[in-house]
């Protein structure tokens, strides 16, 4: 490689550098996001719209969190717009195939569209995750329920 090219190389990558920096596009953690304690007090108060504003906020700044990810399925389903609740849903399960909350709450949601087959496969995973934590009882119980009193 000739120096000028190396030099220019060497510029290039630095512009680059700096100006990403300056820009502060890393992503950031969603737990510690003012717009996070914002979702959680508007799901505790019931209010769909305005978890819904503050969880896409949060999502803008880390896509990547499971966390958000389920609670924005929880309310849009809340809202009643299932289709969207289980892309959510689905993406926290496809970010941390493990998480507890999202099993728990797809399985709910399946049980309300009368997917018994569907719940059931949620709970087998949430069973193989914790089986005797708080979601995998409430889950548990849910179907239980279900299957005693089909729609």
């Amino acid at each position: 490689m000739s120096k000028p090219f190396a030099r220019a190389l060497a510029l290039l990558t630095l512009s680059l550098a700096s100006s990403a920096f300056a820009a502060d596009t890393t992503p950031k953690d969603a737990a510690t996001l003012p717009e996070m304690k914002a979702a959680q007090d508007a799901i505790a108060a019931k209010n769909w719209a305005k978890a819904i504003d503050n969880l896409e906020m949060v999502l803008r700044a880390d896509r990547f969190s499971a966390d958000a990810n389920n609670l924005m399925g929880f309310a849009l389903r809340n809202s009643g717009k299932w289709e969207q609740s289980f892309r959510y849903y689905n993406e926290a399960l496809r970010l941390d195939p493990k998480h507890k909350g999202a099993h728990e709450y797809i399985g709910q949601a399946y049980l309300q569209r009368g997917n018994m087959m569907k719940a059931e496969e949620h709970l087998a995973k949430l069973t193989a995750v914790c089986s005797g934590c708080d979601e995998t009882k409430s889950l548990m119980a849910a179907v239980a329920d279900a299957k005693k009193n089909p729609k």
